[in-house]
């Protein structure tokens, strides 16, 4: 609707009188051009230039206005990537503006330069567009040719270089000796194609554009009449204003394909999300069902372990009597321990040959002493006590080999003494009373281990009574519900205590947990069938 109400009012718009302007049309035979030798000694250490152009279609590679001297100074309008280039002094550099023009379109371009600032700037439309710097002493050349509409005067040198002429239209080419201000460019330009020069600037022009009229002229160059007023820029205003209008309606459309496609990609989306959602509400449903259950059968294991737990008080008082006995033991191996500690610091009194003597009673102490720990740690339950008792008694027999061991190295370590010099007489002494106490507790161990053996059985009595699985009583299988053995993983170390006590456990137990169903199955398995369920 905007397009059609701008094309409306273009067509109905009144033609308004205004002067008329004289330009230039070039055509693009190779051979249509303007060529002269102005006086450019005022221009050579600054200058600056303006002129209107308007090109049209050519098969030119570079559509070039004019040169000067061919590359110490020209303007031309590059075809491939349709861009402005400015060059100054010729193979130093150039400014290529990031101005893209329109076909039919005029355009002012401006160029200005002194040796004082080495800076050439390029402008477009009173705009600057990019600047270049020369180098220091760099003066514009002098006595050369200026030809508008190509690179060079093809008509004088006989072949038109096909890639460089005009081919378009052009206004109001001025030449300034003075380097004008982005100011005073931006004046030039402010009311459009008819902008008048301003009078302070007239008596800096050295090339005017009026006697540019009356040059010669070679090839196809005409006269075209430039119409000044408000016909002319309410004219191009509103054809500005409809091609900016065609030009958003297209992005309108675009935009609005892309934004059908989007919401089809989220309707897409919303459905999926909707299937999702039921699925994931079903699931819900499924898991709150689950977790019903889970909850039945978790109060149900309450009311089990309520049970189990009363169950294991009455075992934590049998262990209470068991503690008492094995405290006994510990006294008597601390005793032990006194002696043996006693012996040492009279052996460290002797020589470095007893030395040998002293380390074998320190690993003696040694064991002993893990022996303690090993003893203490079985406090927990009764049945583990009972298992680490039969350990203990391994230990115990194995410290009573090395007491022999120690009597044996004594012995011989007296034979050293009785050839030593009467002063070590004393300590021989000394190393029999400590063998006469170590023998002597070697002997109250013995009758340890028969008090623990004697324990071992009455506690073995005590379950075979309990056979009769009586409501509240326990059986050697419920100690596996204590907490050193429930729930804990089914080792080595305890296969081998039930097999030296119950049976023959099963070997594929072993890595497992120990759980209702292990304990099942190991009571299963064990070869004592004296005590089975009733």
């Amino acid at each position: 609707m905007l397009v059609f109400v701008l094309y409306v009012l273009a067509l109905e718009m009144p033609v308004v009188s205004g002067s008329d302007e004289t330009g230039l049309k070039f055509g693009n035979d190779g051979y249509s051009i303007i060529s002269f030798q102005p006086d450019m000694a005022s221009l050579s250490e600054k200058f600056t230039f303006c002129l209107w152009i308007r090109t049209n279609t050519s098969e030119s590679t570079y559509q070039m206005p004019f040169a000067y001297e061919q590359d110490e100074l020209f303007i031309d309008s590059i075809k491939s990537g349709n861009r402005n280039r400015y060059r100054l002094f010729g193979s130093t550099g150039h400014v290529s503006s990031e101005h893209i023009p329109e076909m039919g379109t005029w355009y002012q371009y401006c160029g200005t330069w002194s040796l004082a600032s080495r800076t050439f700037r390029a402008y477009v439309n009173g705009a600057l567009a990019g600047t270049m710097s020369t180098a220091a002493g760099r003066k514009l050349k002098t006595g050369g040719t200026f030809v508008l509409g190509d690179y060079y005067d093809t008509v004088a040198t006989g072949g038109a270089t096909g890639s460089c002429d005009f081919g378009g239209e052009m206004y109001n080419l001025n030449l300034f000796s003075k380097e004008l201000t982005g100011t005073e460019i931006a004046a030039l330009s402010a009311d459009g194609l008819c902008t008048p020069l301003p009078d302070q600037l007239d008596e800096y022009r050295v090339i005017r554009w009026e006697e540019v009229l009356e040059l010669t002229r070679k090839g196809t160059v005409q006269d075209i009449q430039i119409r000044c007023g408000d016909f002319e820029t309410e004219l191009e205003k509103t054809q500005r204003l409809l091609q900016e209008a065609i030009s958003e309606k297209e992005e309108l459309q675009s935009s609005l394909r892309s934004t059908q496609v989007e919401l089809l990609e989220v309707k897409g989306q919303r459905d999926s999300a909707i299937e999702e959602l039921q699925e994931v509400k079903e699931t819900m449903l499924t898991n709150e069902n689950e977790l019903n259950n889970i909850k039945t059968e978790l109060r149900n294991v309450s009311l089990k372990l309520n049970g189990t737990k009363t169950e294991l008080v009455n075992a934590r008082i049998e262990l209470g009597e068991s503690n008492i006995a094995f405290e006994n033991s510990r006294l008597e191996l601390n005793e032990t321990k006194i002696v043996l500690e006693s012996s040492r610091l009279e052996l460290n009194e002797t020589k470095s040959v007893l030395e040998s003597s002293q380390l074998e009673l320190n690993e003696t102490k040694s064991v002993l002493e893990n022996s303690i720990v090993e003893l203490n740690e079985n406090k927990i339950v009764l049945e583990s006590s009972r298992l680490e008792l039969n350990e203990t008694k391994i230990v115990l027999e194995s410290s009573r080999l090395e007491l022999d061991e120690t009597k044996s190295v004594l012995e011989s370590s007296q034979l050293e003494l009785n050839e030593t010099q009467s002063v070590l007489e004393s300590s021989i002494l000394k190393l029999n009373e400590t063998k006469s106490s170590l023998e002597s507790s070697r002997l109250e161990l013995n009758e340890s281990q028969i008090e623990l053996e004697n324990t071992e059985l009455e506690l073995k009595t005590a379950l075979e009574k309990e056979c009769e699985l009586q409501k509240g009583h326990l059986t050697k299988w419920d100690v596996l519900y204590s907490c050193p053995f429930y729930n804990k993983v089914f080792t080595r170390r305890l296969h081998k205590q039930l097999r030296t006590t119950w049976g023959s456990p099963t070997r594929r137990l072993l890595g497992m947990k120990i759980t209702d169903k292990v304990i099942a199955l190991i009571k299963d398995l064990d070869e004592d069938n004296s005590c089975v369920d009733g």
